[in-house]
């Protein structure tokens, strides 16, 4: 029973030793030196202690070194990773006497001095390597990686025990300007109101772009982040179908008024046209019909050219006016049953104006004005009424000129006035807009 007693005390006794030595051992073993405080200076006098560093740029670096001990028989060792800009790296700020300012090297990169109590204050001045940051790819092409980069290390002579250090981060313009992007474009996505499935393929683009900076292609990166708009006014804008409803009419409205205002039937029905204006054969009426196309044809040739410039509704506005008139003369020289050029002068005229106008501007229309989410369904729809009254009115015009005769003409001359109004009052202005811009048109 002693023995166990025995046994038992001695192993405590044992532990406590342990424990209470090795406490000793740390308590009287501080770290010879430290650096106590450290600041970074830009050229310009900027603090920028906190980093990031730029690569290629030059800094001056301000430090205390708390030297706690004396050690004659070991060498404090202070080096840098900068580049030299001055013919020397270090400069003595203070009398501490473990530095001979006549012996020692201030030129070189790393320095040795004395271990001697006391504070050492010191400034740096170097630069950063303008390549510390990037890395140049077999193809030419570079990698940009942000990097550390130790300032400044303390170590203990003669094995180079590290006894402090201090490191900043370092960054260079492609970074910077792929992190601003960075910033911008998801700042965008946070206060855009835009379309859902825009927002997640947003999303998704900002996600690949720092995919690709990760692994240093930063330029690849702010190339795919520049496809994103630079402004949230840019972004598409949710619409429901509800609000597409007006708009679609709208057009549909404009598709038929191209076709009842009577286009197809002057194309159509020209050499009959011509023939009861009083043409004396059949291949002067013919003749008559050709150059009604070569009118037609010319006259797109010039839309084409104006359209980006003069605007679409202008177009449609002045051309309808145009047609409306030539009609209105053509209906007067049939009721005075004056033939010849009378007749194939309007009839000219007319093509001209509806060449300039209608004819091109309500295709453009039909093709940029919907949103991308109905373009599809809306395009058809918007067709498929234009040529079921182009069929309706070559159907029924036979019958109106063997009927009315002048008629005819004062009908479609009446519709180009109603197209009038209605283009005035609901088409919207596109020239000079992006899709994006007009798809905002539709918002609720």
């Amino acid at each position: 029973m002693k023995r166990q007693r025995f046994l038992v005390i001695f192993v405590l006794s044992l532990v406590l030793g342990i424990l209470f030595s090795t406490a000793t051992i740390y308590a009287q073993a501080p770290s010879p030196a430290v650096i106590e405080s450290f600041t970074i200076e830009n050229i310009d006098g900027s603090d920028v202690t906190n980093g990031p560093l730029m690569a290629g740029a030059t800094y001056t670096v301000s430090l205390e070194i708390n030297v706690g001990v004396d050690l004659a028989k070991n060498k404090l060792i202070l080096a840098t990773s900068m580049q030299k800009v001055e013919d020397v790296y270090w400069h003595l700020e203070n009398g501490y006497l473990g530095i001979d300012t006549e012996t020692w090297q201030p030129g070189r990169s790393t320095i040795e001095f004395d271990t001697v109590k006391g504070i050492a204050q010191l400034t740096l001045k170097g630069s950063v390597s303008s390549d510390y940051t990037s890395e140049r790819l077999p193809n030419d092409d570079y990698i940009h990686l942000i990097k550390p980069i130790p300032l400044v290390t303390l170590s203990l002579g003669p094995d180079g025990t590290l006894l402090d250090e201090y490191s900043v981060e370092v960054v260079d313009q492609a970074i910077v300007s792929y992190q601003q992007a960075l910033i911008e474009k998801s700042s965008l996505l946070q206060t855009a109101d835009a379309d859902p499935k825009y927002e997640e393929l947003v999303a998704e683009v900002i996600a690949l772009a720092e995919g690709l900076s990760s692994k240093g292609y930063v330029q690849n990166a702010i190339d795919l982040l520049d496809t994103i708009p630079g402004s949230a006014s840019d972004f598409p804008i949710p619409v429901s179908e509800n609000s597409s409803l007006p708009y679609l009419a709208a057009i549909i409205v404009l598709a038929i008024l191209q076709q009842i205002t009577g286009i197809n039937i002057v194309i159509y029905y020209a050499p009959k046209i011509f023939l009861k204006a009083g043409f004396e054969s059949d291949s002067t009426a013919f003749f008559a019909s050709v150059i009604v196309g070569i009118v037609n044809f010319s006259a797109t040739i010039v839309a084409l050219w104006i359209i980006d410039k003069v605007g679409r509704k202008p177009l449609l506005l002045y051309g309808t006016i145009g047609m409306g008139i030539s009609l209105l003369l053509a209906g007067l020289a049939f009721h005075a049953q004056i033939g010849g050029f009378a007749i194939l002068i309007p009839i000219l005229s007319y093509i001209l104006f509806f060449a300039i106008g209608q004819g091109p501007v309500v295709w453009v229309l039909i093709s940029e004005i919907f949103p991308t989410k109905i373009r599809g369904r809306a395009m058809s729809i918007a067709i498929m009424a234009l040529w079921i009254s182009c069929f309706a009115v070559s159907q029924t015009f036979p019958w109106l000129l063997e009927t009315f005769e002048e008629g005819a003409f004062y009908l479609y001359a009446g519709i180009c006035v109603v197209t009038v109004i209605f283009v005035w009052r609901f088409v919207i202005e596109t020239k000079g807009k992006t899709l994006e811009e007009i798809e905002k048109l539709w918002k609720v």
